[in-house]
């Protein structure tokens, strides 16, 4: 595995390496800086596989470095994982929006590091799989469409939207919370009551649009406080914040469904796309619990897909358009 570490302690980066060489990675690059980081990357013949960053940095922090290299077509799939003292929830959730993977603590534990480590390579090799699936559907450009249409309770990428990061970063994010973190979180899911019809009516592309439409209009609503959240699949979207989040209040649902009407959707075909979205209760942990934190996300998915919500009457529909018009 062909590994990159960046960080401006060179004791570290020092000790980072003699670590990774004793557990059997020995092609690792190091730099002391953000400049100097991207300097490689963007000379790399052959791109990095794996990236290791610290948080706090001078000129370029490892977090504007995160999202920078997200930027780069070569790295937007590459595991990150921060390695940094830094462990405050705002610090770890700006890592993790930024598109980081993972990170570690310092002081790290070698045992750890090469734990993740051999995860990231589990991941690198399933990407690889994905890739050249990718390519052979390419390849097929008259079924591009059929072949490229992702299952209906696939939990699938949502990009370029604040906030949303796909669910293993979710999970994994709350699993690395300190316990006292844990308790004050709170999950809350939302589901597109119509979905299967609208899966059934849309394209590919198209689907992927409107439930990028559908992410926007729920992360506005969290935007003031701290939040994560993901696709699920099926038309669900489970955003994980703190129980004492003021987004959380009885018309936050009135709130997202007319942002959403307000866009009035519409398929290629110009008929309109009626979007009505459902909310289930939201979920957390007791003050003693046990257990997998990340069963609040499950409990939170469950209690979105079976709650109802009345049907709009149509004059409902209109004056939530022509408010959003005013």
């Amino acid at each position: 595995m062909k590994i990159l570490a960046v960080d401006d302690d060179p004791l570290l980066l020092e000790l980072l390496e003699t670590t990774l060489e004793s557990s059997g990675y020995e092609n690792v690059s190091l730099a002391s800086s953000g400049p100097e980081a991207l300097r490689l990357l963007d000379s790399a013949l052959k791109p990095y596989q794996c990236i290791l960053l610290d948080i706090q940095m001078p000129e370029m922090d490892g977090i504007e470095l995160c999202a920078r290299i997200r930027r780069m077509d070569a790295y937007r799939d590459v595991p990150i994982l921060m390695i940094t003292a830094m462990t405050e929830r705002s610090f770890v959730e700006r890592a993790f929006t930024a598109g980081a993977n993972d990170y570690i603590s310092k002081p790290f534990d070698p045992f750890e590091l090469t734990t993740r480590l051999r995860l990231a390579g589990e991941r690198i090799e399933q990407q690889r799989a994905v890739s050249d699936k990718v390519f052979a559907i390419q390849s097929m450009k008259q079924e591009l469409e059929r072949t490229s249409r992702f299952a209906p309770d696939q939990p699938i990428q949502i990009e370029d939207v604040s906030g949303v990061v796909d669910q293993v970063m979710l999970e994994n994010h709350l699993l690395r919370l300190p316990r006292a973190d844990q308790y004050q979180a709170a999950a809350v899911a939302f589901r597109i009551e119509e979905f299967d019809y609208v899966y059934a009516m849309s394209r590919p592309s198209e689907l992927f649009l409107l439930l990028t439409d559908v992410a926007e209009c729920i992360s506005e609503q969290f935007k003031h406080g701290e939040f994560l959240m993901s696709y699920a699949g099926s038309g669900s979207f489970v955003c994980l914040t703190q129980r004492t989040s003021p987004a959380l209040d009885p018309q936050l649902l009135t709130r997202i469904q007319d942002s959403i009407d307000g866009l009035e959707l519409e398929y290629e075909n110009g008929r309109p796309c009626n979007i009505s979205l459902v909310m289930g209760k939201p979920a957390s942990k007791p003050l003693f619990f046990g257990g997998q934190p990340t069963t609040i996300i499950y409990e939170a998915l469950e209690s979105a897909r079976v709650a109802t919500r009345p049907k709009r009457s149509f004059l409902s529909v209109v004056h939530s358009r022509a408010a959003n018009v005013g």
